[in-house]
C-alpha cells in the first residue's frame, strides 16, 4: 500500500464483501414480503370479481324496486318500460366485466323478489340476490353451477 502524506491512495480491494450481509438481508425481506402479501392479493382478486356481481345486482335491485313502486306490482323483467312489466333498464346495463344479470325478475313471494348474476367464466358461481320489495334489504347467495 502506498501512502501520500499519510493517506492511503489504494482503495481496499475487497470492499464488496462488506455489502454481502446487507444484500442478503434485503433479499430475505423481499421474499418474506412476497410470501405474506401473495395470499392477500389473490383473495383481493376473488373479492373484486364477486363485488362486480354484487354491485350489478344491487343496482338492478334498485331499478326493480322503482318499477314496483311505480306500478304497485312486481316487475317481470329488467328491460322494457314500466307499463309492460319492465324496469326501464338498458340491455347494456346488465353486462359487467365478470358477470351479467339475467333479464328476469324472479318472484319469491308477495313480499320478496330475486335477481341472478351469471358469470362469464363457467368456473365461477351463479349469484342470486333475494330482496324485499318494501325495505330493499337482501341477501347474496353464491351457488356453483
Amino acid at each position: 500500500m502506498s501512502q501520500v502524506e499519510g493517506i492511503d491512495v489504494e482503495p481496499e480491494k475487497r470492499t464488496w464483501k462488506r455489502f454481502i450481509p446487507a444484500v442478503a438481508g434485503i433479499g430475505i425481506v423481499a421474499v418474506l414480503l412476497f410470501l405474506l402479501l401473495y395470499p392477500v392479493h389473490t383473495a383481493g382478486a376473488r373479492d373484486a370479481v364477486r363485488s362486480d356481481a354484487e354491485q350489478q345486482l344491487g343496482s338492478m335491485k334498485n331499478q326493480a324496486r322503482v318499477g314496483y313502486a311505480k306500478t304497485n306490482r312486481a316487475p317481470q323483467r329488467l328491460t322494457g318500460p314500466f307499463e309492460s312489466g319492465g324496469c326501464a333498464v338498458a340491455p347494456d346495463q346488465l353486462v359487467g366485466k365478470y358477470y351479467r344479470v339475467e333479464d328476469i325478475v324472479l318472484r319469491v313471494d308477495d313480499k320478496r323478489g330475486a335477481l341472478r348474476a351469471i358469470p362469464n367464466d363457467p368456473e365461477r358461481p351463479v349469484i342470486t340476490l333475494t330482496f324485499s320489495w318494501e325495505g330493499g334489504d337482501g341477501t347474496y347467495d353464491p351457488k356453483a353451477r
